[in-house]
């Protein structure tokens, strides 16, 4: 059976929206100040290669189709 890794940028006020990029919302760019060591690199990178599949919403499976 496979198992499922879930990704979340999420603030710990509870903040989901647009956690980077130039998107039109009010609270757009709030972990733009922050980036992972390059041990959360290395571990993100292993947990998505391990993966079987990847279940995308919609706007982020449009940014990821032409890569």
């Amino acid at each position: 059976m496979g198992r499922i890794v879930v990704t979340e940028h999420i603030s710990v006020d509870g903040v989901v929206e647009v956690s980077s990029g130039t998107e039109p919302f009010e609270r757009v760019g709030w972990k733009d100040a922050f980036k992972r060591s390059p041990e959360g690199e290395k571990f993100k990178l292993g947990e998505t290669m391990a993966s079987d599949a990847l279940l995308l919403g919609r706007v982020t499976y449009d940014g990821f189709a032409p890569v």
